[in-house]
């Protein structure tokens, strides 16, 4: 499998600290450290109505921290919007992560205006292959699509829904021997989709003490469901190896590559933000 360099850094020095769990939407910052940094996970759920609730604190959390690592960053995926079939689906994207919509327009004025984005999810390329999966099942968008789409398949050019089907079912037997449960199995493609990012955001997250200048210390922003997994993957290294090679197999060299991927972003001088790096994955 082909990994950066910073792969080497292991589940050496990791520890964690981190605060009790008062639900899966609940809002609370925790402390963990991946090798030499140390990282703040902001979790909260990112829906019109909490960023109403919650806006002010967020606010005050983004001026803390040299760098904002949220799971979404629109400015990644608007090219989009006038793309047939993916359009539609961008612009439910926008109204369910209001508060990353709201980080990119106003909410990270008066932050540092570094942002990288982890999250493979966030990619055009990782939409555009989601909405095509959808319409693959001739479910269309919507709900019922999200659970049962194969954007892996897309992602690999394949689109014999058989033979996607079969590796699928390999992935899931996979994921069984490692020690996936029955339960999150059961919730099918989506269980699978939100796995696959956990464990690549946890990877990315190791690769940090060699991307960063010393001293910079992220701000990670999930809903509590990911951002749990998330820190769980970054201290379990031998778990999320296990878990990356599953679906190295599953996607193949550069698909797999494509979504290892991380990209950065930084404010304009004029406004805006410019996209000024990416990684080869």
């Amino acid at each position: 499998m082909s990994l950066p360099p910073a792969l080497a850094l292991g589940a050496a020095g990791l520890a964690v600290n981190q605060s009790q769990e008062t639900g899966q939407n609940s809002f609370e910052l925790v402390n963990f450290s991946v090798g030499s940094v140390k990282i703040a996970g902001l979790k909260t759920e990112h829906d019109r109505d909490s960023l109403e609730i919650h806006q002010q604190e967020i606010e005050r959390y983004v001026q803390q921290y040299g760098l904002i690592i949220p799971e979404y960053f629109p400015p990644e995926y608007e090219n989009l919007t006038g793309v047939p079939l993916v359009g539609g689906t961008i612009k439910s994207y926008e109204k369910r992560n209001a508060l990353f919509t709201w980080l990119s327009q106003t909410g990270l004025n008066q932050s540092c205006g570094r942002v990288m984005v982890l999250d493979p999810a966030c990619g055009s390329e990782f939409i555009a292959s989601f909405v095509k999966g959808a319409v693959a099942t001739g479910l269309g968008g919507g709900a019922v699509a999200v659970k049962t789409n194969d954007e892996f398949s897309n992602l690999e050019g394949n689109t014999k829904n058989n033979v996607s089907r079969r590796k699928f079912l390999k992935v899931m037997a996979q994921l069984a021997v490692i020690g996936t449960s029955t339960v999150e199995l059961s919730n099918g493609y989506m269980a699978v989709e939100n796995d696959m990012r956990r464990v690549m955001v946890a990877e990315k997250l190791t690769w940090l003490g060699e991307i960063l200048e010393p001293g910079i210390r992220p701000l990670l922003i999930y809903p509590g469901t990911h951002m749990n997994k998330i820190i769980y993957y970054s201290q379990n290294h031998q778990e999320r190896q296990a878990r990356l090679e599953v679906y190295h197999q599953y996607l193949g060299e550069p698909a797999f590559n494509n979504l290892m991927a991380w990209r950065y972003w930084e404010r304009g001088e004029q406004g805006g933000w410019k996209r000024v790096g990416k990684s080869s994955g």
